[in-house]
């Protein structure tokens, strides 16, 4: 992740390049060891951006419900389905149990 301080660093924009900006897939296997980085990350950042497409904050009901749209969409750019199945991070609301 890339923050404004640090894109200013990188040259003379302080908008940083896509091939600088480090994207770090979470999943179950490797959450425990991502949760401290991203928690100093998010509280270094100057600017957050959240992908609510599969996000757990926004799904709060269930049963687990997509738009057929975003099925599509999501098929089309060679979304793995089976990665989410596989190894997603799982959300249960604190009423539902496991």
């Amino acid at each position: 992740m890339v923050s404004c301080k640090q894109s200013k660093e990188m040259g003379k924009s302080t908008s940083a390049r896509l091939d600088q900006i480090q994207v770090i897939e979470v999943c179950r296997t490797n959450l425990d060891a991502i949760w401290p980085y991203l928690l100093v990350s998010l509280k270094q950042a100057d600017f957050i951006a959240i992908d609510l497409v599969f996000n757990i904050l926004s799904l709060c009901a269930e049963p687990f419900t997509v738009e057929p749209e975003a099925l599509e969409f999501l098929g089309k750019h060679a979304f793995d389905f089976n990665r989410l199945i596989d190894i997603g991070v799982r959300y249960y609301p604190s009423t539902v149990s496991k």
